[in-house]
């Protein structure tokens, strides 16, 4: 059961960033940015899974992942950071109506996402 779940938000980061490249072909760039930052927030959840650590809300899983794996582990803050800004860009993208985001930012933040869930898929 356990191995499963994180397996299972494993899987649904990956799925998640397919469907920002695919939304992101289709210039769909505010919406590529919100599933991208959903690819780093189930990765995120995965590795947390793992310690047994079950934040409830999105802002309990970054402060979570901050505490456990940047400060008292040695997971890239620069890496973490893209986490951070995503978060925030998510926001925007999915509730600011006057910020719309280019292909430029868009194609940046998956490949952050990228990044991201790499690190965490071989974090160890």
């Amino acid at each position: 059961m356990f191995l499963d779940e994180v397996k299972n938000l494993l899987d649904e980061s990956l799925e998640k960033l397919k469907t920002a490249e695919i939304l992101f072909e289709n210039d769909r760039y505010d919406d590529a940015i919100s599933r991208a930052y959903y690819a780093m927030f189930y990765s995120a959840k995965a590795l947390l899974t793992e310690r047994k650590i079950h934040p409830k809300t999105h802002k309990g899983v970054k402060n979570q992942f901050g505490m456990e794996f940047v400060k008292n582990s040695n997971f890239s803050v620069d890496i973490f950071r893209f986490f951070v800004q995503l978060q925030q860009d998510r926001q925007d993208a999915d509730y600011e109506v006057l910020i719309k985001f280019n292909r430029n930012q868009a194609r940046n933040a998956l490949d952050r996402a990228e990044i991201f869930i790499n690190e965490c898929k071989n974090f160890e």
